[in-house]
């Protein structure tokens, strides 16, 4: 700026403040409920591999974008190490509350068929039921689902169309440890597979 003058030139230097850091990120409507002053979140990079690092948001937009459907939130990370650039591009990974967690199903759980996408659950009473279901976010190998199914209910990893509804099916233990047969819910857990009677 020149002096005496209201036109703006060349700024001779920028003066930043990097500790705290400030993150900006826009959060997408399904999530912006969640977000409050003092929810944790874990700045990651990725010329940082292994290393995370913590912050809190401390202040939202309080509306969304019309255009976007995101809401941009303020994260402030402790930086006293000086290993944050202002400027740098990370990803944020938000501590959302377990009631907020979303419920995810394997892909091989997943059928679209004529009525809509669809999962087989095994009933309290050992019976099949084709249960309509909403798909979310796809995750590569699970599948969100944002209606249709409870926490914790029973599904059937690769379902035949053999499984008629109300066919009564018995329940077997998994053959390997790492295959996930009942899977709607939002933690890992080890379950049993499913056969028919």
């Amino acid at each position: 700026m020149t002096a005496g003058t209201g036109n703006s030139g060349t700024p001779l230097f920028n003066m930043v403040r990097s500790d705290p850091l400030r993150v900006y990120v826009f959060v997408p409507q399904t999530n912006a409920a969640s977000m409050r002053e003092g929810l944790k979140a874990k700045i990651l990079l990725q010329e940082l591999p292994g290393q995370d690092f913590e912050g809190t948001v401390t202040r939202t937009a309080g509306a969304l974008d019309p255009t976007s459907r995101t809401m941009q939130v303020e994260v402030q990370v402790p930086n006293h190490e000086g290993k944050l650039y202002a400027g740098m591009y990370g990803e944020v990974k938000f501590l959302l509350p377990e009631d907020n967690a979303p419920i995810v199903v394997p892909a091989d759980t997943f059928v679209f068929r004529a009525q809509g996408p669809q999962v087989v659950t095994v009933t309290n009473d050992n019976r099949i039921h084709w249960q309509k279901i909403s798909v979310g976010r796809d995750f590569g190998t699970q599948l969100e689902v944002l209606d249709g199914l409870a926490e914790n209910a029973k599904v059937v990893i690769n379902p035949s169309d053999d499984l008629v509804e109300g066919i009564q099916v018995q329940m077997k233990a998994a053959e390997k440890p790492n295959t996930n047969p009942v899977a709607a819910t939002t933690a890992p857990s080890s379950t049993p597979a499913v056969t028919k009677k």
